[in-house]
């Protein structure tokens, strides 16, 4: 059996844990009790007496005296170089072949993101606050430092004397401040800041930092409070990712031009203003030259109108578990194309919120306009799963504020269709709207994430959760649970083309995300502007085809009622009217390829499939034949019914019209009138004798009322006028 020891390094929550498991699976370990940030240079003595072990694990030290060298050596770490590799306790458990606790991935949580961290794998509040004060209990934070952080008064920047930082940090992370930063005359800590920027500015002195991109990060002296404010002004100009919602809708109304003109009516009351795409801006250039000609007509010729925001315009999440995701408003629009289609679209900027869960809630219950389900024990039973407790935006001192409980009050969508419309789109565009999609907008997304995120989608993206989460826009856990099934719809709705360099895009029906390293952030301004409009050209070819094909359908329903006073000759007016929509739509607005671009053509193609366009088109083709086919049966029908109207008319009168051959009209002018009235209608009773009694009952039964009315009208007035003219004979 091979010998092997593992060595503690400074003690904190973690480190006891991984004590314990050691301990529990009889492991050879060394504890010297040391304080974070423990070297080599602080064992050297002691390793010597363990040269001959086949291995040595060293966990949490600085390499100071290049003990990496002996080849029986393995560092376990998860911090500076090693920030991209799970936390220690992690990869203890995988050598020990331990499967780990739910404790035990609090403490692997809180050590590797801190609170935030915890916090996204649905930690509480009470859990949280237990990790925290373990954690300190094991550092050996000191009453007095405890007591002395509860009186500090609460800013960006702090100074602390006190050795351990732990018990102000977690104070100023509770009160609700997630940016600080706490110094002392020795030591100054950020919090909540991107290391990757803090690096770039500290390269020439000596830091530390964990806990992701916007965990921690150590400076090794005393900073000046000039040097603390320009490193984090330098963050805030940084964007971590950015977040569109696009929420596709008909307007309604029965005259489509009255319709559209009162609905850009109602936006200008609301305060947006028609903007003409401005070409002479660089980043519009870009834009424009992107495309080719005959798309540009359709993106940039529609009718497209911005909301004026007050500045720190703001979009508000909160969740049931008291999650709050704060969002700057770069723009609200909305665009209107033919055929009274339209879009609405939230622009949202994120300064905050790093961590890659944080990303996924924002896209799953930002983007969510209604309730997707209901129980009876609870109407909001969604907010548990996908629902947001409440989207708030704020512009100044006005909110808009959408919490779900008019559901509560009145779930009958029959009898209150504007349930499903929330106040943060009923606020801008109104209530006539009808929606093309379902409970969801689409998402539009780009984030540029911390390195042992990219390092790891970069090794084996196909089996990455997160991934497959932000692809498919699950933001409370993946909803496929076949393996072979995820890996095999992931490859499909990846792109890969640049994943060496750290970029990956992702394509499904309701989305279109994009992660990069900080070397992809200049991919910021392309998914605001070319792929914000390739996804917005393709949602407008969803959109179209679905509304086409719902007015089909309403047709053919109508068609099924089987009312007699359906005029036909109107319907098949309707059914041109919608094909010719059909024909100039694959004429005029839908394209194949859109751009010259590789990628982009790539790219377009991927969301082309993935919102099953060429499916749709086939659909209603198929639809539009069916339909032709029914009306060109009751055309054919109707003219079969007024042919054997008229055969029947004229066998009514036919023994009469014998009768008048045979005599002949001067012979009839012979006869009595009184006789010549009783041999007329006598003949035309004879005629009713000679039809077949099915026929004429098929005249007069219900189904065909009015046609039965009109034949026993006509019969009824030949009689009159038989009366009529009988008697002037007799006067005469």
């Amino acid at each position: 059996m091979s010998k092997r020891i593992f060595f503690l390094g400074g003690c904190d929550l973690e480190m006891c844990a991984i004590k314990r498991l050691l301990k529990k699976y009889n492991e050879k370990f060394v504890d010297k009790k040391l304080k974070w940030g423990a070297k080599t240079s602080d064992i050297l003595g002691e390793l010597e007496k363990y040269r001959d072990y086949d291995k040595i694990y060293l966990i949490e030290y600085n390499n100071d005296a290049g003990i990496l060298k002996w080849e029986n050596v393995e560092h376990i770490d998860h911090h500076n170089e090693n920030s991209d590799k799970p936390s220690s306790i992690e990869q203890i458990a995988q050598i020990l072949d331990h499967k780990l606790s739910r404790f035990e991935k609090a403490v692997a949580l809180n050590d590797k993101g801190y609170i935030p961290a915890l916090k996204c794998a649905c930690f509480n509040k009470s859990d949280i606050k237990r990790i925290r004060k373990l954690d300190k209990i094991c550092q050996g934070v000191s009453e007095e430092a405890e007591k002395a952080a509860e009186k500090v008064e609460l800013k960006k920047i702090n100074y602390f004397p006190f050795s351990h930082f732990s018990p102000l940090a977690d104070r100023l992370y509770f009160s609700g401040i997630e940016k600080f930063v706490i110094f002392n005359d020795n030591l100054t800590m950020f919090y909540g800041y991107p290391a990757e920027h803090l690096k770039e500015i500290f390269k020439n002195r000596k830091t530390f930092y964990g806990g992701g991109n916007h965990g921690y990060f150590g400076v090794e002296e005393k900073l000046s409070e000039d040097e603390i404010k320009e490193a984090i002004k330098e963050d805030k100009e940084k964007e971590i990712s950015t977040h569109i919602f696009i929420l596709p809708f008909f307007i309604e109304g029965k005259d489509e031009k009255e319709a559209k003109d009162a609905f850009i009516k109602k936006l200008e009351e609301n305060g947006f203003e028609k903007k003409k795409f401005d070409v002479t801006k660089p980043q519009n250039y870009n834009e424009y030259v992107y495309f080719h000609s005959y798309t540009k007509e359709v993106l940039f010729d529609s009718y497209y109108l911005e909301l004026k925001l007050p500045k720190n315009s703001k979009y508000i999440i909160k969740l049931k578990n008291g999650d709050i995701y704060e969002l700057d408003i770069e723009d609200i629009a909305v665009r209107i194309f033919e055929n009274n289609i339209a879009m609405l679209s939230f622009h949202l900027n994120n300064y905050k919120y790093s961590h890659p869960k944080d990303i996924l809630k924002i896209n799953d219950f930002g983007r969510r306009i209604f309730p997707q389900y209901i129980r009876e024990d609870d109407i909001l039973a969604a907010k548990d799963s996908f629902l947001p407790d409440c989207i708030e935006l704020k512009f100044g001192k006005k909110v808009i504020r959408e919490d779900f409980c008019k559901f509560i009050e009145d779930f009958n969508i029959k009898k209150n269709k504007n349930l499903l419309i929330p106040k943060f789109v009923s606020e801008f565009v109104g209530e006539k709207i009808k929606y093309i999609l379902d409970d969801r907008m689409f998402v539009v997304s780009f984030y540029i994430a911390p390195n042992w995120l990219i390092n790891e989608l970069k090794k084996d993206y196909i089996k990455n959760d997160w991934w497959y989460e932000y692809v498919f826009v699950d933001g409370n856990g993946k909803t496929c649970q076949d393996d072979e099934f995820c890996s095999e719809i992931i490859k499909k709705a990846t792109y890969p083309r640049w994943r060496n360099y750290g970029t990956l895009w992702g394509v499904s029906r309701y989305s279109l995300v994009g992660v990069a390293n900080e070397g992809g952030r200049f991919l910021m301004d392309h998914v605001k502007t070319m792929y914000f409009q390739m996804a917005s050209l393709v949602l407008l070819y969803r959109s179209m085809i679905l509304n086409l094909s719902d007015e089909v359908k309403k047709i053919i329903i109508l068609l099924n009622k089987k009312d007699e006073n359906i005029d036909i000759s109107k319907i098949r007016e309707i059914s041109k009217k919608i094909y010719k929509d059909y024909l100039e739509f694959l004429n005029g607005i839908f394209f194949r390829e859109i751009t010259a671009q590789e990628q982009g053509i790539e790219m377009y193609k991927m969301l082309l499939n993935a919102s099953d366009i060429d499916a749709l088109l086939q659909s209603f083709d198929r639809e539009m034949e069916e339909l032709d086919n029914f009306i060109d049966i009751l055309e054919e029908k109707e003219r079969n019914e007024n042919l054997e109207f008229l055969s029947i008319l004229g066998a009514v009168f036919l023994p009469a019209g014998f009768i008048v051959g045979v005599l002949g009209i001067s012979s009839l002018d012979k006869i009595h009138p009184g006789v010549t009235f009783v041999l007329i209608f006598a003949s035309i009773i004879a005629g009713f004798l000679f039809i077949d009694r099915k026929k004429i009952k098929s005249f007069i039964d219900e189904d065909n009322k009015k046609k039965g009315q009109i034949f026993v009208g006509i019969i009824f007035l030949i009689f009159i006028l038989i009366i009529i003219f009988s008697i002037g004979n007799f006067k005469n």
